[in-house]
This record gives structure tokens, sequence and C-alpha cells, in this order.
């Protein structure tokens, strides 16, 4: 069986450059971010690998001239469309 490495929410805000709590909701609800996984009934995390593979697509979105006018309040542009930030 295959390990899976989690992450709370505290490290993927961090992971993702600081980011609040509302925008990782809010993210998450619009289908960008990878869904959270209930480890309990009080706790809940992401599969690491899932928000490392966000990551590495949002920097080639980067590397690509892509996001240049996102808003800065953590709303991103394509809701509804399956895009990510």
């Amino acid at each position: 069986m295959t390990q899976v490495h989690f992450i709370r929410l505290p490290e993927l805000r961090r992971m993702l450059g600081g980011i609040s709590t509302m925008t990782v909701n809010r993210w998450e609800a619009k289908g960008w971010l990878p869904r959270r996984v209930h480890l309990g009934p009080n706790t809940v995390a992401w599969p690491a690998h899932e928000i490392e593979a966000f990551a590495a697509r949002l920097m080639a979105e980067r590397q690509n001239g892509g996001g240049k006018n996102r808003p800065t309040d953590g709303m991103v542009d394509g809701a509804g469309e399956g895009k990510h930030p």
C-alpha cells in the first residue's frame, strides 16, 4: 500500500505564500485547489502530492506568462470554468 503524506491547513497556507484561510476555502469551493480529506471528525488535510502538483502548475503558468491580470484579493479569474489560480 502506498503511503500518503497529508498537509494540514497552516502548512498549506505557508506553501502557497501565506494565503488566508478564506482564500483556501474559496479556491477549494471553486475547484481550483484540490479538495481536503477528512481524517477524523475535526481534522482535515490535503494530500501533499496534489498540493505539490497544484503549486507546480502555478509556477509553469508563471513561466509561460499566465496569470498577469489576477486580482490581488485572492479571487482568481476563470471562476466556474474549471481553471485554477
